[in-house]
């Protein structure tokens, strides 16, 4: 006797789409440390957006710039740093979790 099995694998390494989640990543609030600009990078207004992968264990991984109207490299580069130290409750898929890409916005300044 022969059984036949037809089956998809999905990689635990994929990545979900944002609207295909139950529960979307949350912040974990005591990590979420805002850049500590230096006095005359502040008067930078403006946003920095970066983009990142919350991994399923709530890690960040591959932070991007993806916006940035302060005009300044150095202020992108300290939002960078700032949320590569976050930590997230990962996104859920029936009650698993998932990596995801989500965007972080950071206003600088008085905008």
């Amino acid at each position: 006797m022969t059984l036949k099995l037809n089956a998809a694998m999905l990689s635990v390494d994929r990545l979900a789409n944002l609207r295909d989640l139950d529960v979307r990543p949350q912040v974990i609030t005591k990590t979420a440390e805002q850049p500590a600009l230096p006095t005359g990078l502040a008067a930078n207004n403006g946003v920095v957006e970066i983009a990142l992968t919350v991994d399923r264990f709530g890690n960040t991984k591959d932070p991007q710039v993806v916006k940035n109207t302060t005009q300044s490299d150095e202020v992108a580069r300290y939002c960078l740093e700032a949320v590569a130290k976050w930590k997230f409750k990962p996104g859920m898929i029936d009650d698993k979790p998932v990596n995801v890409r989500v965007t972080v916005p950071f206003t600088i300044g008085g905008q």
